[in-house]
């Protein structure tokens, strides 16, 4: 798929080695602790972010709405806490 193609490009160019997503895992079996995101590199934590959003996606696609909208709260919390968090906010 083309997306998958772009980022292994963008690895290649900027040297980035996948590596599991432990932390994601862990995200969407309970509630998302911030600090636990606070070290994260931003690459790493929009990959996070991206994977959280597609399955959030395939959730509604199969009428999981209930789990959709706990991926949608998190995916919020990432964006704003963290992200504000790193900006000194």
């Amino acid at each position: 798929n083309k997306r998958r193609e772009m980022q292994l490009e963008y690895n290649k160019k900027h040297g980035i080695t996948p590596r599991s997503a432990k932390r994601s895992l862990k995200a969407k079996k309970e509630k998302i602790k911030v600090e636990d995101f606070m070290e994260l590199p931003d690459d790493e934590l929009k990959l996070i972010i991206k994977d959280l959003e597609e399955e959030m996606e395939e959730a509604a696609s199969n009428l999981e709405f209930e789990k959709a909208a706990t991926l949608r709260d998190q995916i919020l919390t990432l964006k704003g806490n963290v992200k504000g968090m790193k900006n000194g906010q």
